[in-house]
């Protein structure tokens, strides 16, 4: 079955794993200068007629810690995990059309994945 998309005779892939692909290499492109060094954060990417539109490049700019984490964030095991996870979740769900998805994350200590959450927010718009 080929999925209606937002824009007439566009084909709409049946599966998300060309989404999980496109996500995936923007993932590992920030490993060094934001998963690697922010022990816990959010990846946001729009998705358009089941492929990758937009991804919001993260900056950490840190303007209060009252807390005492030494820095440190995703090991490679860590992103590795990360990667599994999110395949394992877009594999389980329908192809995602037209949304904003989220992910937030928490390393350990020892730099392994300790928490992710998927986020997908479908949008709806409506003529007026």
């Amino acid at each position: 079955m080929t999925y209606v998309g937002y824009r007439p005779n566009v084909p709409v892939p049946e599966t998300n794993n060309k989404l999980f692909s496109q996500m995936r290499g923007n993932i590992i492109a920030v490993l060094p200068e934001y998963l690697g060094v922010n022990r816990n954060g959010q990846l946001s990417f729009f998705v358009k007629d089941g492929a990758l539109r937009t991804f919001f490049r993260p900056e950490c700019v840190e303007m209060i810690n009252l807390l005492d984490d030494e820095p440190g964030g995703l090991t490679r095991k860590g992103l590795i995990d990360l990667l599994a996870a999110l395949e394992t979740a877009l594999k389980k769900r329908k192809t995602i059309l037209y949304a904003d998805v989220i992910l937030l994350y928490e390393a350990d200590e020892d730099g392994s994945l300790a928490y992710l959450e998927l986020n997908i927010r479908n949008q709806i718009h409506y003529a007026s």
